[in-house]
C-alpha cells in the first residue's frame, strides 16, 4: 500500500485481514496533518505504528514508551471507574502546554493511541486547541468498529455536536445543589453555579490538593434523576468527591508517563466513559477542577463549560 508522507511499522505476523484497519489508520494520519504519531494496540502489543516521515527514531521510541505506559494506566483506570456504573472507559485525553495524547478503546484490550503538538493562539488547556485531532481519532475508532458490525461507543456522537451548542435545558435554581466546603470556596460559587445551571455540566467541584473547596451539581433535577436510578444523588456525590481527592495523585502518574508528548504540567484530562465523561483541569499550582456529565450527547458542551470555568478560576 502506498505510504507517501508517512512512516509505517507493521507487526510481521499480521495477515491480510488487518489490511483494512491499517488503511483506515494510514488515511487518518494523511488527512489530519496535526497527528504526529498513531499506534494500534491489541492485547498490549503494538500492531501498527504510523508517523510523519520526517520523524526520527528517538521520537518513535518515545511515543511507543508512552503507548505501553498509557495502555496499563487506562486499563487500571477502567477498573477503578467501574463502581461509578457508567460503563467502560472508552476515551482518554491528556493535554499539556506542549501537545496532547489520545487513547481510545476499540474493543476490550484493543486501542488506538495518537499524539499531537498542535498549538494555536488559544489557552493551552482549551479543548479547541486539539479537538480536530481528538475528533479524527474518535472517528477512526468508529470506522474500525463498523468493520465488524459494531455500533459507535459514543452513541451521542459528541464529536458531531458543536461544543458551543447547549444540549440540555437550563436547570431551575431550586434544583441546583451547591455547597462551600471551605471558606476559600465561597467566592467561586457564583461562577460554578452559572456553569452548572446551563444543564450540560452536571457536577463541578474545586479542590486544593486533597481538600475540596466547593461543589455544585444538578443531581436533584428531574432530567438528571433519569440517570440516577441505580445510585442516589448523595452516593454519587461521594464518588466524585473521592475521585477529585485522588485526582492529583492519579493525574501525576499520567503526567509523568505522557510528558514527552504533552509537556509539563498536564493541564487537562478527559475520562470519557460510555455514559458521559469526567473532566480534570489544572487551575493553579495546587488547585484543580473536576467536572462531570452523565449525558453522552452533552460531553462536548460539558467540556466546553468546564474549560471556561477553569479560566475563571485562574
Amino acid at each position: 500500500m502506498p505510504a507517501t508522507g508517512v512512516h509505517i511499522d507493521r507487526a510481521d505476523d499480521l495477515g491480510p485481514e488487518f489490511d483494512t484497519r491499517a488503511d483506515l489508520c494510514r488515511i487518518t494520519v494523511l488527512t489530519e496533518p496535526d497527528i504526529r504519531f498513531l499506534t494500534h494496540v491489541n492485547m498490549r502489543r503494538r500492531s501498527l505504528s504510523i508517523d510523519r516521515a520526517e520523524s526520527d527514531e528517538t521520537g518513535r521510541t518515545s511515543h511507543l514508551r508512552i503507548v505501553r505506559a498509557v495502555t496499563d494506566e487506562m486499563r487500571a483506570l477502567d477498573r477503578s471507574l467501574q463502581h461509578f456504573r457508567t460503563g467502560s472507559l472508552i476515551r482518554m485525553v491528556l493535554q499539556g502546554a506542549g501537545g496532547a495524547f489520545f487513547a481510545n478503546s476499540i474493543f476490550l484490550d484493543e486501542y488506538v493511541m495518537a499524539s499531537t503538538t498542535a498549538g494555536g493562539d488559544v489557552d493551552p488547556s482549551s479543548p479547541a486547541r486539539v479537538s480536530h485531532v481528538d475528533k479524527a481519532v474518535s472517528k477512526l475508532v468508529d470506522r474500525i468498529r463498523e468493520l465488524v458490525g459494531q455500533p459507535s461507543l459514543n452513541p451521542g456522537g459528541w464529536f458531531e455536536i458543536p461544543p458551543e451548542s447547549e444540549h440540555a435545558d437550563e436547570v431551575p435554581a431550586e434544583a441546583v445543589h451547591e455547597e462551600a466546603l471551605h471558606p476559600d470556596g465561597g467566592t467561586a460559587l457564583p461562577s460554578f453555579r452559572n456553569a452548572v445551571a446551563r444543564g450540560s455540566l452536571q457536577y463541578a467541584a474545586l479542590f486544593r490538593g486533597t481538600d475540596q473547596l466547593l461543589e455544585v451539581d444538578t443531581f436533584e433535577s428531574n432530567t438528571v434523576k433519569q440517570f440516577l436510578t441505580r445510585i442516589p444523588p448523595q452516593i454519587r456525590r461521594e464518588f466524585y468527591r473521592e475521585f477529585g481527592r485522588l485526582a492529583e495523585r492519579n493525574v501525576a502518574e499520567l503526567a509523568r508517563v505522557s510528558a514527552a508528548a504533552t509537556g509539563a504540567p498536564l493541564l487537562r484530562a478527559v475520562f470519557d466513559v460510555e455514559q458521559g465523561a469526567i473532566f480534570y483541569y489544572r487551575v493553579g499550582d495546587d488547585r484543580h477542577l473536576i467536572g462531570m456529565t452523565l449525558d453522552q450527547s452533552a460531553v462536548a458542551a460539558a467540556d466546553h463549560h468546564a474549560a471556561a470555568l477553569a479560566v475563571d478560576c485562574r
